[in-house]
């Protein structure tokens, strides 16, 4: 049984002590707004200008399973020269970029603390680590049931001793490191909240002394397993200067329905405080925060004006989607299908379905950003990657990959087929390949 099932049960259980939850807030207030060298898209736009090429991952939930699979990845692109003849320049060296939600954002943030030491360590940190036993052990302590900061303060404080030992997004922010973008969804706003100091600026606060630990544990929140990561909507500051909240024609549909929820960020009384879950709900992908960001700012042309962005040649968007299509038991026979069945075919079709539209979405979007940067002198072209485990072509390694859980304790086995597949199906993506030869060629 996964973690959330094992929790699920243990909750069911323990209608228990009738004891009161509370989260902890840790979210400092900031009374001057700066773009300057804080952690934002408008300083991660200069350093995408240092670079030869924009290179943007999306890295989905899915627990370890999107952990490994997104690892594989970050595996071939490090293992992929840019040049035919100089191995020493790897495509993960132009990495602007990383977008992620739940068992993703272990994979990215690691990758932004550490940097080469993802390739090292991390399978022993965390891949073939069984958290989901350690967790459970710590949560079924009869301490945690009369603690006040619940379930979820015990993930963080977990994250803390064995992965981030106490890093903020001040250490995430240096050169030379792609910006790492961890989402969590609001709960009670019904949005995407992204920690990027541009959302910090709604709430009057400093994303830099905010732990990493507690973005990540925000951003894989299971709703009922966990209690939602609680921040404080600060009052008396500036507007943000880069999310404009006007609500005019013309901005998308998608984009005008996003600045509502965000608008609502100004209402320091009713939202006091904002309760973040699990990033899946409202993006499972990760790939919509780039765009609400730009669209959010009154569309691309005046976003990359705004912050300076510099055509280059080439975009390219790697998308790791971990989602699965398992085999039901209730296929098998007319027995009714067991809740746990009839929920997870539920979010299944949904999942698949927002991430299909999310996908061609951003795709379109890529192409017109693409035109909006081209110029006589740089001609923009895209490329739009998909990792996932649904074009796998083997069979019955299909259904293989498609059984293992969304769970935080896979084993060994399980974890090398998802790195595997993660590596092996970017080195021989069409796209990708049609990147390298136009790079090499130009």
């Amino acid at each position: 049984m996964t973690l959330a099932g094992r929790l699920l049960s243990l909750l069911l259980g323990i209608a228990i002590s009738g004891c009161t939850t509370y989260g902890k807030v840790v979210n400092d207030p900031k009374l001057t707004l700066t773009t300057e060298d804080t952690y934002s898209l408008t300083t991660a736009a200069k350093r995408v200008n240092e670079g030869e090429v924009t290179v943007a991952i999306a890295m989905s939930g899915g627990g370890t399973r999107a952990a490994a699979l997104s690892y594989g990845v970050m595996k071939a692109l490090k293992d992929t020269s840019l040049l035919q003849v100089d191995a020493s320049k790897p495509v993960i060296d132009e990495l602007d970029f990383i977008s992620s939600v739940s068992g993703g954002s272990f994979t990215a943030a690691y990758y932004g603390l550490y940097g080469d030491k993802l390739f090292s360590d991390f399978e022993q940190d965390f891949l073939y680590h069984r958290v989901s036993d350690d967790l459970f052990t710590r949560l079924i302590s009869p301490r945690t049931w009369f603690a006040t900061g619940g379930r979820t303060q015990q993930a963080i404080d977990y994250y803390q001793a064995n992965l981030f030992y106490g890093a903020t997004f001040a250490d995430l922010n240096r050169p030379n490191r792609p910006t790492v973008v961890i989402n969590a969804s609001d709960l009670g706003g019904g949005v995407r909240f992204s920690f990027l100091q541009e959302y910090f600026d709604l709430l009057c606060s400093d994303l830099s002394t905010y732990p990493i630990a507690n973005a990540v544990t925000a951003s894989s929140a299971v709703p009922l397993v966990f209690n939602p990561v609680v921040l404080r909507n600060h009052e008396g500051c500036e507007e943000s200067q880069l999310i404009a909240l006007s609500l005019g024609n013309e901005h998308k549909a998608h984009a005008r329905r996003t600045l509502a929820a965000l608008k609502s960020y100004q209402d320091k009384y009713d939202r006091t405080f904002i309760h973040l879950v699990d990033g899946g709900i409202s993006d499972n992908l990760g790939l919509l925060s780039f765009y609400d960001v730009v669209e959010s700012s009154g569309g691309g042309e005046a976003f990359f004006e705004q912050v300076g962005v510099r055509a280059l040649p080439q975009f390219i968007m790697i998308v790791v989607d971990a989602s699965t299509s398992p085999d039901y038991e209730m296929e098998r026979s007319t027995q009714e299908p067991t809740i746990n069945e009839t929920v997870s075919a539920m979010t299944d079709i949904q999942l698949h379905r927002f991430n299909d539209t999310s996908k061609a979405l951003f795709a379109k979007t890529m192409e017109q950003w693409a035109s909006i940067l081209s110029s006589e002198d740089v001609q923009v072209s895209t490329y739009f990657i998909d990792i996932n485990l649904q074009d796998v072509t083997d069979i019955k390694k299909r259904h293989y990959l498609n059984q293992i859980p969304t769970d935080f304790s896979l084993e060994p086995e399980q974890v090398d087929a998802l790195i595997e597949e993660g590596y092996q199906q970017l080195v021989t993506n069409d796209e990708f390949l049609s990147f390298l030869a136009d790079f090499r060629t130009r």
